[in-house]
C-alpha cells in the first residue's frame, strides 16, 4: 500500500488513547492534515528526490506519529489557556510526535534502500 493510499489511524484509534477528555470534542479526526505535515516533514528529509512519499514501501511506520500529531493538534484546538489539560495533553502528545517522526524518518525504506539504517536487496 502507498503512502498516498493508507489510512494512518482511524477515530477509534484517538478515541481509544484519549477518549474521556475528547468526550465532548465535535471534531478529534484531523487525519489530512496530518498527512499533509507528515508529507512535508518526508519531503524536508529527502530534499533531493521528487514526490519522495511516492516510493516508500513501509508507510505504516507513519502511524504512530500520526496519532500523536493528530492528537496534539487536536488538543490543542480546544485549549482555553495555556495551563488547561489541554494545552497540557497537547504539550505532551507534540513531544511524542517529534519523538516517534525522527524513528521513522530513519526506517523509511525508499525502494531497495533503508536510508540510515541498512541496505535491503
Amino acid at each position: 500500500m502507498s503512502f498516498a493510499d493508507i489510512t494512518l489511524f482511524t477515530t477509534s484509534d484517538i478515541l481509544s488513547r484519549e477518549g474521556e477528555i475528547l468526550e465532548n470534542v465535535p471534531f478529534v479526526n484531523r487525519h489530512e492534515v496530518v498527512k499533509s505535515l507528515i508529507t512535508d516533514r518526508i519531503h524536508a528529509r529527502f530534499p533531493d528526490i521528487d514526490e519522495p512519499e511516492d516510493y516508500i514501501e513501509n508507510p505504516e511506520i507513519f502511524c504512530e506519529p500520526a496519532i500523536c500529531l493528530n492528537l496534539s493538534l487536536v488538543l490543542r484546538e480546544n485549549s482555553t489557556h495555556r495551563d488547561d489539560i489541554y494545552a497540557i495533553r497537547s504539550e505532551f502528545y507534540q513531544r511524542r510526535f517529534e519523538e516517534e517522526i525522527d524513528k521513522a524518518l530513519t526506517s523509511i525504506i525508499i525502494e531497495d534502500y533503508s536510508i540510515g539504517v541498512e541496505l535491503l536487496r
